[in-house]
């Protein structure tokens, strides 16, 4: 598998990529605020036309979100998430924020008030804009509904 940015990629980058079975994108979040503070961009139209070539030529992929990045909002996260179920991917995996020793993020946590677990792997545990009541709710949701998800679209699959 490689992990690529749906926004960039084109029809003979594909032609290239043909050797990987497996596609993981990672869009993490849709909140344009939360992506400047990590560094990264969304643009819906190019990411959608990314997802459009994917299937187009018949390849699996996966969309990665995470929760419990800095300025994300319980409400704000679930935009992202309706975003995605809209979508129907083949696969959506969703991650609780790990904030790793030696990464941008963790130089950052204090200002960011970030506060997460002393031992690995490092779990967020509230934000400046989440609580920890809302992370809590974020990993109840998610864990019943990666499994949900996988459920519904393994029948579909199998179908």
């Amino acid at each position: 598998s490689v992990e690529v940015y749906a926004e960039l990629l084109q029809e003979d980058m594909l032609d290239s990529l043909d050797v990987f079975y497996s596609f993981d994108v990672g869009l993490q979040s849709c909140n344009p605020a939360v992506l400047r503070r990590i560094s990264r961009y969304f643009n819906e139209e190019k990411f959608l036309h990314g997802l459009a070539l994917l299937r187009e030529r018949g390849k699996y992929y996966a969309v990665y979100l995470i929760y419990g990045l800095p300025g994300e909002t319980l409400f704000s996260f679930m935009k992202t998430l309706r975003f995605v179920i809209w979508l129907q991917p083949p696969q959506l995996y969703i991650n609780h924020l790990c904030v790793l020793r030696g990464t941008p993020l963790r130089n950052a946590a204090e200002q960011e008030r970030i506060v997460f677990d002393p031992w690995p792997p490092y779990l967020v545990r509230s934000t400046g804009a989440m609580t920890a009541g809302d992370v809590v709710k974020c990993t109840i949701l998610c864990e019943s509904f990666t499994k949900e998800f996988t459920a519904s679209t393994s029948r579909l699959i199998h179908a």
